[in-house]
């Protein structure tokens, strides 16, 4: 099966028209034809855009080899990107609970020059949840 047969197979098995596609891959509608009917190939800077829409490899796409690694890799980011949300909602959950004891406890003693150190104890909590998301497996995610 040649490059256009395969778009157009891809293309239906979504249920797009080539409006539709051409929208999403911000060329017209013919390009889509040309590229359906093999006048012409998509440039490069469109093969990727088209994987992802039709949610194959790159690989699927130019050689018809389907991967299975492809569909574990967006399992495993899904499972991971739940993972760091749930890390990261334990984490927001703690810093509130040392924000309110911190308040609370400072107002009450108004020993304000100590009550600092609640915030230490925080980073170290927090500390201790990453690394427990790391021992089970999870790559932990400082950057969001």
């Amino acid at each position: 099966m040649n490059l256009g047969d395969k778009l157009l197979e891809l293309r239906k098995k979504k249920g797009l028209s080539q409006e539709e596609v051409a929208f999403e891959l911000n060329v017209t509608r013919q390009t889509i034809s040309k590229w359906e009917t093999n006048q012409t190939t998509p440039d490069f800077d469109k093969i990727a855009p088209l994987c992802k829409l039709y949610e194959i490899s790159t690989d699927e796409l130019l050689t018809g080899k389907k991967t299975e690694v492809v569909n574990n890799d967006i399992e495993n980011k899904k499972e991971k990107t739940i993972k760091n949300k749930l890390q990261k909602q334990i984490e927001e959950i703690i810093t509130s609970i040392t924000l309110i004891i911190y308040l609370i406890v400072s107002f009450i003693t108004m020993a304000w020059h100590i009550t600092w150190i609640l915030w230490i104890i925080n980073v170290l909590i927090c500390e201790i949840v990453k690394l427990i998301f790391i021992l089970k497996g999870e790559k932990v995610n400082d950057e969001e």
